[in-house]
């Protein structure tokens, strides 16, 4: 019975919870030295919580590949503050994830202060012109950001 920890009968040592965790979740994803690709459609929040906490810890990682799980707002809130200050990761790709505006402003906020993320995929994420302003924005800041992928965005002539 794996429940995170919260009831009676459930892992209560956080690491122990850790090391279940991934030996459950690994087939959903592959996690070499160097990249992070996962497979699952869909992704619950506490899954992306313990992502992130991979992303934050493992400086070896360069590049994540989150096509299409759907972390929409929430998980871009979690792996926005996980990518902040991560000094190993230099490509993401968070194509079809139904970021939306909201989604894409946070993901903004979070280029503004990382130095080493490269290359960055947002495409079919409708995050419109609001948030396709905030990233212009960040190209003010980020000298180190040399490839944006905003394709089919519904961005218009403002954005």
């Amino acid at each position: 019975n794996f429940c995170g920890g919260f009831r009676k009968g459930c892992l209560r040592d956080s690491r122990a919870w850790r090391r279940n965790w991934l030996a459950r979740y690994s087939r959903w994803f592959s996690f070499s030295e160097k990249h992070f690709n996962h497979a699952v459609i869909g992704v619950t929040k506490p899954s992306m919580k313990m992502m992130s906490t991979v992303f934050h810890r493992n400086q070896n990682i360069t590049s994540i590949n989150l096509y299409k799980v759907y972390i929409r707002k929430e998980g871009a809130e979690i792996l926005a503050e996980a990518l902040r200050f991560n000094i190993g990761i230099t490509s993401v790709d968070l194509s079809c994830n139904e970021l939306r505006k909201e989604g894409g402003v946070i993901i903004a906020n979070m280029l503004k202060v990382n130095s080493t993320i490269q290359s960055i995929t947002l495409d079919r994420n409708s995050i419109g012109n609001e948030g396709a302003i905030a990233i212009a924005e960040v190209l003010r800041v980020n000298t180190c950001l040399k490839k944006i992928d905003l394709a089919r965005n519904s961005i218009g002539e403002s954005g």
